[in-house]
């Protein structure tokens, strides 16, 4: 039996122990964290150390931010195993013994090996006959021209087979690429902008082969660091011009140059400077990637060979996909017709755009379409037209005045003239005034014909809510269009990009040529698609253009929609707005009530149905009910002359009153009676359909507005999970986890969801726009006053919660 004291004794032992067991585990963690600290750090000390010399052109200044990617490439891929140490060198280009200080680099007992950055030095190294330790140069232009060491290999990338060289040269040959932008403009005589550093160390079998092409002649436009001034060294007989290689020419005056030399008529191209397109440049052949794609192959070269490898054994070139990038604008202002084959694999920046181009938003399409359209100025004509007929009806019962002279000559010798009877000349002058007193005919014809006037102002009010509504969605769907574009665009270069890994995992037995020919296929597919996504841009921009009235061509460019901005009611206000069928069925009755109070359909139909009863009212009236006018006639002989002598005054006047009724015409009226009563049962049969028809409308779109919105959410989302699912998908492709139908599936996925979300956005734009138009106003023209009155309107009158306000 164990007593409270023993337990309590045996309890303090137990804390002890505990204790003492405690501070030992901690003792013993710290200790072992102590010695894997210990490790670490001998583990660091003991990575190699690697010293590599970096040789620059001395007369370069770096521009293209090619030292430095090579560097990032570099550390980021062998940061793990080795420590690099850089020195830095220049070649003096002012002293011709380029190899001297070559051999003053290589023994330097601290160099382990040796890169060359100078896109000039790179020329210059290729041709030494021996390289005393490992010598990498990343940026070899013309391997063959350039007289350079290659050994082909079964992988067709090649080797320099030379002790300690490793070089890096574009599969693609630089006479090719000029092939490839000829394709954009036909050119005979292009001048190629560069360092004169660089053309002094070509080889003299490149600078005679570029200079004496069969129908193409290069020339040599040298840059030498100091005078700028290249637009009055730019030969007069040249059709086109390249900028090449030039680090020293100051970046701020590139665009003022390439602005010159287009303005002057002439295409610019760069060789491997795509971003030079942002300064109007109109193309360029290859993509700058390929600048990350040398850095990435020169790391890992330089990698195998601290690894142990040679360096004779390492790849040599570097595989460049030509893909042509194109400036529209450019394009358009030098007039260049580019083929469409062209476009297709191109990658086509400001397309459709000109220097002169309108960049509007929805109010400003909208506002240019009510003042140009010419639909609209159709209709404007019908308003004056009908202004002019009741100004016409009004002028029937207005005083109406007349004078008429006259001059008479008889025969002297005539027996009236000789009896006295007549005058043998006579000048008389007769005014005549007559005033309708009553007429309920003219009366009622002036009155129908204001009705008819007002009528005409309600139809130019419906063609100017046509005109907003077809305009807006002119501009949807030239959004729509672009964004459809870019989507295509995007996934035919995701498709290019495939077939390349496709291709790599063929060549080296990983992949059979089932996968090479999918992608193919693919790629096919994708430039069809593309060039129809094109093609409906275009479409799209000439019906906007039509509807604005501008030239059909021109170029147009578009501000992005703010839905939530140009609306009463944001995104999520509307779904809080009619998140059930009743708050649905109120708002549709709110809306019902203004579209019958505002629409101009409507109201135009009232006004000529009112015009039609006053017409029957006056048929019903007139056989009873006289017409009454006054007339007065004063008429005065100014001089006559006649044989029998005659003194009489020859002025006269006379008043009359005139009253008629048409009792009967051969049953005229009764059949006017009958055509108007039908005519206007015919319209009052149109009011009614017409409200119908509104009152269908208006749910539609408001279904419509509710479906979008949903399809909104639900196809951002799928968007999201297919573009994951395409990333992850891919990925696994790459190493060769998935077969190539699971990418494709993935890749369909993800373009699908794109395209929808896509639509879903537009079509929210298009259900409000035609909901507003079956109400009879546009929320984006309102005043911030008016809209705020519009939701204490819906507040009070539906009975809402002021949680949306």
């Amino acid at each position: 039996m164990i007593t409270i004291s023993k337990l309590a004794s045996s309890r303090a032992h137990c804390f002890i122990l505990t204790k003492l067991l405690t501070l030992l585990l901690t003792l013993n963690v710290a200790l072992l964290l102590n010695l894997a600290l210990v490790s670490a750090r001998a583990v660091a000390q003991t990575k190699p150390q690697i010293t590599i010399a970096l040789l620059e052109d001395a007369k370069t200044s770096e521009e293209y931010g090619l030292r430095q990617r090579h560097i990032n490439e570099l550390e980021t891929l062998t940061a793990a195993d080795f420590d690099l140490r850089f020195i830095d060198y220049k070649i003096d280009w002012s002293s011709g013994d380029f190899n001297r200080q070559l051999n003053a680099i290589y023994q330097n007992p601290k160099v382990d090996m040796l890169l060359v950055m100078g896109v000039a030095a790179n020329q210059v190294v290729v041709k030494r006959p021996t390289f005393a330790k490992p010598t990498f140069l990343p940026l070899v232009i013309e391997r063959e021209l350039a007289q350079a060491p290659f050994k082909a290999t079964v992988g067709d990338n090649g080797i320099s087979n030379k002790k300690n060289l490793s070089y890096l040269s574009y599969s693609s040959e630089f006479v090719e690429t000029v092939e490839k932008l000829r394709e954009v403009v036909r050119f005979e005589n292009i001048a190629i902008i560069g360092d004169e550093v660089l053309f002094r160390v070509l080889p003299p079998i490149l600078l005679e082969r570029l200079q004496a092409g069969e129908d193409l002649r290069l020339q040599m436009v040298p840059h030498d660091g100091e005078d700028h001034n290249l637009l009055d060294r730019i030969p007069t007989d040249v059709d086109a011009v390249m900028i090449g290689y030039i680090p020293r020419y100051p970046r701020d005056m590139l665009p003022g140059l390439i602005a010159e030399l287009t303005n002057r008529g002439l295409p610019t191209f760069s060789y491997l400077e795509e971003n030079l397109i942002q300064y109007g440049l109109l193309a360029t052949p290859l993509n700058q990637s390929v600048y990350q794609f040398s850095a990435r192959r020169n790391a890992l070269n330089m990698q195998a060979v601290m690894l142990g490898e040679p360096a004779s054994q390492q790849p040599v070139l570097v595989e460049t996909k030509e893909m042509l990038t194109i400036n529209g604008r450019t394009a358009k202002k030098l007039g260049i017709a580019i083929d469409f084959k062209v476009l297709v694999d191109a990658e086509v920046v400001n397309f459709g755009v000109g220097d002169a181009a309108d960049r509007l938003d929805l109010l400003q399409i909208t506002e240019r379409a009510l003042v140009e359209n010419l639909r609209l100025k159709g209709i404007a004509y019908n308003v004056d037209l009908q202004e002019n007929e009741r100004a016409f009806a009004k002028g029937a019962f207005l005083p109406q005045l007349s004078a008429n002279g006259s001059y008479l000559k008889r025969k002297e010798d005539s027996p009236l003239v000789q009896s006295g009877f007549a005058n043998e000349e006579s000048t008389d002058v007769n005014i005549q005034l007559s005033q309708t007193l009553f007429s309920d005919r003219q009366f009622g014809n002036y009155a129908i014909q204001s009705l008819l006037a007002k009528a005409s102002t309600y139809e130019y009010r419906q063609a100017q809510l046509d005109t907003i509504r077809e305009a807006s969605l002119a501009m949807a769907d030239v959004l729509q269009s672009q964004s459809v574009a870019a989507i295509q665009q995007e996934n035919l270069d995701f498709t290019e990009k495939n077939l390349e890994l496709a291709k790599d995992r063929v060549s080296i037995g990983v992949s059979s040529l089932a996968d090479q020919y999918r992608w193919e296929t693919q790629v096919s597919n994708g430039k069809s698609a593309v060039f129809e996504s094109f093609s409906n841009v275009l479409i799209a921009k000439q019906n906007l253009n039509r509807v604005i009235n501008r030239d059909i061509a021109a170029e147009l460019e578009l501000m992005p929609l703010d839905l939530n901005n140009s609306m009463v009611y944001s995104i999520d206000e509307i779904f809080k707005l009619m998140d059930n069928t009743d708050t649905f069925e109120r708002m549709y009755q709110f809306g019902l009530r203004k579209s019958f109070d505002s629409t101009p359909e409507i109201q135009r139909l009232e006004v000529i149905i009112e015009a039609k009863q006053r017409e029957l009212k006056i048929l019903k009236r007139r056989n009873w009910l006289p017409e009454v006018s006054v007339t007065g006639q004063l008429s005065e002989n100014l001089d006559n002359s006649s044989p029998q002598g005659n003194d009489v005054d020859g002025r006269d006047w006379q008043l009359m009153l005139n009253a008629r009724i048409p009792f009967y015409q051969g049953g005229q009226t009764r059949a006017l009676k009958k055509r108007a009563g039908l005519e206007l049962a015919q319209l009052e049969n149109q009011l009614a359909t017409l409200k119908q028809n509104i009152s269908q409308s208006l749910r539609a779109s408001m279904n419509n507005l509710i479906t979008s919105l949903f399809n909104l959410e639900f196809s951002s989302n799928a968007a999201t999970a297919a573009s994951k699912s395409l990333s992850l998908v891919t990925d696994a492709y790459s190493k060769g986890a998935v077969p190539v139908v699971d990418l494709l599936d993935a890749q369909n996925a993800s373009i699908s969801s794109n395209l929808a979300e896509v639509q879903a956005s537009i079509g929210f734009f298009r259900a409000s726009i035609e909901m507003q138009r079956a109400i009879g106003t546009f929320e984006f023209l309102m005043s911030d006053q008016q809209k705020k009155t519009i939701r204490q309107e819906i507040a009070t009158q539906v009975g809402l919660n002021e949680t949306v306000n």
